[in-house]
This record gives C-alpha cells, sequence and structure tokens, in this order.
C-alpha cells in the first residue's frame, strides 16, 4: 500500500491547515488550544497541503472482505470527514475505528452535534476511543 502525505478530508484537492503546538494543529478554523499549551493556533497563516477524500481512497483501496483498522486523531475534521462516510456508506468499509473525539475544543459545536455523530458512527462500527 503506498503511503501518502495528506490531510484527510472530504475531497481530493488542497485544504489550508492552521499550524500551533505540534497537537493541535487543525484544517478547521474555531479550534480553542487547551491551557496546558502555550502555543496557541495561528490562524493568520495557514499552510496548504494536499488533502485526500478518505472516503474515496477507502472505496478505491478496500473491499468489504478486508478487516479494516482506522486509528482517526485529525483534530476536529472527524466530523466532517465522519459525516461523509456516514453519508456514502463507505464507513461500512471499517471495522474497527480508534478515535479522539476533539467536539470540546471547538466552541461552535455542542454536545449534541458530537453525539449525533458518534451515534450514527457506532451503529455502523465498532468504534474504540483513542485517548
Amino acid at each position: 500500500m503506498a503511503i501518502s502525505s495528506s490531510a484527510v478530508w472530504i475531497h481530493d484537492g488542497t485544504i489550508d491547515l492552521f499550524l500551533g503546538h505540534h497537537e493541535s494543529s487543525t484544517v478547521l478554523p474555531g479550534k480553542v488550544v487547551p491551557p496546558m499549551y502555550d502555543q496557541q493556533i495561528d490562524y493568520s497563516s495557514p499552510v496548504t497541503v494536499p488533502a485526500t477524500d478518505f472516503s474515496s481512497w477507502l472505496r478505491r483501496t478496500v473491499t468489504a472482505d478486508d478487516h479494516v483498522v482506522v486509528k482517526m486523531d485529525i483534530e476536529g475534521a472527524e466530523y466532517p470527514v465522519l459525516t461523509k462516510l456516514l453519508a456514502d456508506e463507505t464507513i461500512n468499509l471499517i471495522s474497527v475505528l480508534y478515535i479522539e473525539w476533539h467536539y470540546d475544543r471547538f466552541p461552535a459545536m455542542s454536545r449534541a452535534d458530537h453525539d449525533q455523530v458518534a451515534n450514527a458512527v457506532s451503529a455502523c462500527v465498532d468504534v474504540r476511543d483513542w485517548d
């Protein structure tokens, strides 16, 4: 399997990456860095990076007979990515999903919004929290 250096996203192309502490960079504006980190995200100087449509990548790369384990820690982008996987049913190509959720770092996202996505994903995939 070929390795690619790109952001997991909802379409192929490029996306702006906003840099912060090595554990806090994001492609989504509005993320708040926990106070334990001394470096905030710089929203004024994004870096354009390649982006890969994860749903399309799954469809091209795996089959329904494969046992696919995904570790997802994509700093808030899990919500649009998983929403797309649910919509086009490529979520069913994943057997186990280890995930770090980041709803608490986005003030505009409610717990109910998080729960809606998390519950829908959990209905299709064996979801395990990654912390």
